[in-house]
């Protein structure tokens, strides 16, 4: 990596974005599953710019200089080491998806990953890689000349958009890291920020009901944050009310002439004076209608009052709508002027039970809202990382179980395989009477007596290597399937003759023999790649003017992808 030339003809490939209006923050452009390599720049008077330099490289500069950093440096390596040493799970000012919601981030997920080189330029081996735009461009040409064995900073499957918040006051080393989909470029083959991401915002919006696309975070991000909050009620709703309707003791006061509690001497004289025959009295009770749902019928009616953007909110999917619904009918005492005394009760009294979790979630989210602060980076500890993060392998998964569940006269088995609950094993010990080898397929599909097994795979068709197709064909050995199916994004090129494609489709057959490979005598069982395309390009190769244009394309590629199916369902 000698040539300066080579250099900035890669260097774009991690945009590093300086904002005008702020000199000291510092944007990042990245996508998931891509290295963070550097490109050395130096200006005329021989000293390095900081401004050419990607992550890692502006990482390492400032690790190797720790007793004269300049602000901006440390926050920098301050950044990046939270990144790689913390799990995402384990970071309070981040806004992931845990498994008690409808998240999917393991506990031993990072954000950022070193890995050695030889790992990021690794290859097909059988000979299939497509050139789709989602190859590490960037880790192929540092490998040339640098040791394979060299330790670089890489994104992993996780794509959202991260902040910090810098000691400096002046705001000198704030950093804004953006991570969207390695399967959406712009029309150069760059990097997209995330609320320019299309693929992923679809994926989003079908499987979380959450759009993307309507969050500026570049000119508004303050605003931004504070939207993306109120797009998670409806979420952290539904999780709790999934545990039922929280109740709990609450002493309610009462004046009439069936007194069926505890008698407030006090209240009574002054309210029943001259006495009329009613009675003050109170008592507790076990009731739906208590402070913390209070605080979630006031967080629901300041979304409604928030205009279209609200009613977007509480309307983003049938689910979304029967929830509100259920809290306007079990909190009948409801006061709008009561707001700030119900935040001011759930904050000195959080739910402590250990079975309603999820209502601690939702009451601190309905807390943050109602306080109108978001994910701001002014609220947060110095040096701390905050942001939204989401599992793109998790939600190509449930993504593509929306699909497959729409295919007619076909039953799709989707196990939840992230909840560690194995309904399948692989063998029985006949002289324990136990089961071994637990396993977790992604998708099981019936059609009358044809069974056929499908993975999804977040990656491209080239990514998809021999311990894949081990796993799948232990699968069909299992269940006894002919048919094998992985089913993964696709990106054609942006010129040529697949532009307009919709699926890409690629058979493999087992073959036979104990004597080396025949290739004539194959085995009935075999294995399709089955790409769905997910780019902005359309059957004419022309790119889609807009979000709406976009998601009338991917439902009709997305029945092209059925169709495909039920014919493999068909043969088998």
């Amino acid at each position: 990596m000698e040539n300066p030339d080579n250099e900035a003809r890669f260097s774009t490939w991690l945009p590093y974005v300086e904002d005008p209006a702020q000199p000291g923050q510092i944007n990042y452009l990245a996508t998931d599953n891509t290295s963070l390599l550097w490109f050395l720049a130096s200006g005329g008077d021989g000293s390095v710019r900081l401004a050419d330099h990607g992550l890692s490289r502006a990482y390492e500069l400032a690790e190797s200089s720790k007793d004269s950093l300049t602000g901006g440096q440390r926050a920098l390596r301050n950044f990046i080491n939270t990144l790689v040493e913390i799990p995402a799970v384990g970071q309070s000012n981040l806004l992931v998806f845990s498994r008690e919601h409808v998240r999917d981030i393991a506990d031993n997920q990072y954000i950022l990953a070193e890995r050695r080189l030889k790992e990021q330029v690794a290859g097909d081996n059988d000979g299939d890689s497509a050139d789709d735009g989602t190859r590490d461009i960037q880790a192929e040409h540092a490998a040339a000349g640098k040791p394979a064995g060299r330790y670089v900073v890489c994104t992993t499957n996780l794509a959202g958009i991260l902040h910090n918040r810098p000691q400096s006051g002046n705001g000198d080393g704030q950093i804004q890291l953006s991570i969207s989909s390695r399967f959406s470029k712009n029309t150069d083959g760059h990097p997209v920020p995330l609320w320019e991401d299309q693929f992923l915002a679809y994926m989003v919006e079908r499987v979380l009901h959450i759009n993307l696309l309507h969050l500026d975070f570049n000119s508004n991000p303050e605003d931004a944050w504070k939207q993306l909050l109120i797009w998670m009620f409806p979420l952290y709703l539904h999780a709790a009310l999934g545990k039922g309707i929280y109740r709990k003791y609450v002493r309610h006061e009462y004046n009439d002439s069936h007194p069926r509690g505890r008698i407030d001497v006090a209240r009574h004289v002054r309210e029943n004076t001259p006495f009329l025959g009613n009675v003050a009295y109170s008592r507790r009770e076990y009731d739906a209608d208590n402070p913390v749902t209070e605080l979630i019928r006031h967080t629901v009616e300041y979304i409604a009052g928030k205009g279209q953007f609200g009613a977007n909110v509480l309307g983003s999917s049938p689910m979304a709508i029967n929830d509100v619904r259920m809290i306007r009918q079990i909190t009948p005492r409801y006061a709008p002027y009561d707001c700030q005394a119900v935040v001011s009760e759930n904050i000195r009294r959080p739910v402590q039970h250990a079975y309603y979790q999820e209502y601690l979630a939702l009451q601190h989210l309905c807390i943050e809202i109602l306080g109108g602060r978001g994910l701001n980076p002014k609220k947060t500890p110095d040096d701390s990382v905050h942001g939204v993060l989401f599992d793109c392998a998790w939600l190509w998964e449930e993504y593509m179980n929306q699909v497959l569940q729409g295919i007619i006269d076909c039953n799709v088995i989707h196990p939840r395989n992230k909840e560690d609950k194995a309904n399948y094993h692989l063998l029985y010990n006949s002289a324990s009477g136990r089961m071994n080898g637990a396993i977790y397929p992604d998708f099981l599909l019936e059609h009358g007596d044809a069974v056929m097994v499908a993975d999804a795979k977040y990656k491209p068709e080239g990514n998809i290597l021999g311990g894949d197709y081990s796993q799948v064909l232990a699968y069909m050995m299992r269940f006894e399937a002919a048919t094998g199916l992985y089913l993964h994004p696709y990106v054609p090129r942006s010129t040529g003759s697949d532009t307009g494609t919709a699926i890409s489709e690629t058979t493999l057959h087992v073959p036979s023999g104990i004597n080396g490979d025949d290739r004539t005598q194959l085995q009935k069982k075999q294995l399709s790649k089955i790409g769905l395309n997910v780019s902005i390009w359309d059957a004419n190769g022309n790119e889609v003017p807009d979000y709406a244009s976009y998601c009338e394309l991917m439902l009709e590629r997305e029945q092209e992808l059925q169709s495909r199916v039920t014919a493999r369902l068909g043969s088998v």
